[in-house]
């Protein structure tokens, strides 16, 4: 896996971090090693509500820590988040560190100021929550971007023109948001551009952040010719012993560990609840939204959407789910540890399922025939990638060495 397998300049990148460190992360070590990785699990889980917590850009939201912070159903969780961390990083320490290091301190102060801000603001001026995405070092950055861009040429101000470039700011309209965060101020009620009729002072729009989530808009299923071409790549494959639909089974488990026969049918199962949530228009018989359901059948293949769900997931039908496992046994006939290089892939694919499974609407197997390859051809691309790399790192020859054993004769 990429996200822990990092070497040089890509410790720093935040993305893979925010992956590891994250919610599902920890409920699939939990999952998968039962109690012996039981404190990673809920460190990693830790991790994943603080981040949330510092980062809140609705007043609402599906996961309870990123909702705004101060709540009156969110407060006691947030707090108590805030305070686990704190205490985590006062006592931690890095191996050949004997104090904290400067990222530790960071956090502390991160979170010693967002609770004080709070209790400030609640008393002061009777505000009852905190959007805490906007207290991040964004809008701190688009400030000075904005005083250098107001010399033209001039980027580097003096004292006195920074301060007569911020007296512009204070009493000009407000300026425009910074377009490198990801919450639309337009989703908020702020404009971006403030009005003639608006007031025109920076603190204007900084008490009226009420705004409910955005809709996420459906996304249209990929183009088979972009699978396709994909497919038929010019690139090296593995062989047909590397699977490309599961990861190669560790040589041991511990303990109480979920079997990978196991989670393989886990997986198909999330696979099918994925693909009947796409289809629900269609067929809505092959799956219920998990808030929906009375209850999440007793079977094990359903364990990982039981575990991950916070009720969006769909739990797919015992049918739906059977003939699932069927469809993936003429995928594996069809196109083994690979992926067939032939065109057409997904309409064959589909084509094929239509015969097994004539009751079946087209859209529900052309949709599974897509989701299945588009899954094959991704972990295909993510096995080449990572030979590439360990290629890349195994170490060359110099130019002088090539040229010295040119000139040794055997026996010498």
């Amino acid at each position: 896996m990429k996200i822990v397998q990092v070497r040089g300049q890509e410790c720093q990148r935040v993305y893979l971090a925010a992956q590891l460190l994250s919610e599902r992360v920890a409920k699939a070590v939990s999952h998968i090693f039962g109690d012996r990785y039981r404190k990673e699990a809920e460190f990693i889980a830790l991790v994943d509500q603080a981040f949330d917590t510092f980062n809140s850009r609705h007043v609402s939201d599906g996961k309870l820590h990123r909702s705004a912070f101060g709540l009156a159903h969110t407060i006691e969780d947030q707090y108590s988040c805030l305070l686990k961390f704190t205490k985590v990083m006062r006592d931690a320490r890095v191996v050949g560190s004997n104090s904290m290091l400067p990222f530790q301190k960071g956090f502390v102060m991160s979170s010693t100021a967002l609770r004080g801000l709070y209790s400030a603001v609640q008393r002061h001026h009777g505000l009852s929550y905190l959007l805490t995405s906007r207290l991040n070092q964004d809008c701190v950055e688009n400030f000075f971007s904005q005083l250098r861009g107001m010399g033209a040429a001039n980027t580097n101000p003096t004292a006195v023109e920074a301060k007569n470039r911020l007296r512009l700011l204070l009493i000009g309209a407000a300026p425009t948001v910074a377009a490198a965060t990801h919450d639309d101020p337009r989703e908020s009620g702020a404009s971006v551009l403030l009005e003639e009729k608006e007031p025109t002072y920076l603190s204007a729009t900084t008490l009226d952040l009420d705004h409910e989530p955005p809709v996420e808009p459906e996304v249209p299923d990929a183009d088979v010719t972009a699978v396709e071409n994909l497919v038929t790549a010019r690139q090296p494959c593995p062989g047909p012993a590397a699977s490309a639909g599961a990861a190669p089974p560790p040589a041991s488990l511990p303990s109480g560990a979920t079997g990978v026969a196991s989670l393989s049918r886990q997986a198909l199962a999330y696979v099918a609840g994925y693909v009947a949530a796409k289809c629900a228009t269609v067929d809505s018989t092959l799956g219920k939204i998990t808030s929906d359901a009375s209850e999440v059948p007793r079977d094990e293949r359903y364990a990982w959407i039981d575990t991950l769900s916070r009720g969006g997931l769909t739990v797919p039908s015992a049918r739906w789910l059977d003939e699932v496992e069927q469809l993936e046994v003429l995928f594996t006939t069809m196109h083994g540890g690979d992926v067939d290089r032939g065109p057409g892939v997904v309409r064959r694919l589909a084509e094929a399922a239509a015969l097994k499974f004539p009751q079946l609407h087209p859209y529900v197997l052309r949709k599974y025939a897509m989701t299945r390859t588009q899954l094959r051809v991704r972990e295909i691309r993510r096995l080449i990638g990572d030979r590439e790399r360990l290629r890349k790192e195994q170490p060359t020859c110099s130019r002088e060495a090539k040229r010295a054993r040119l000139y040794v004769h055997p026996g010498d």
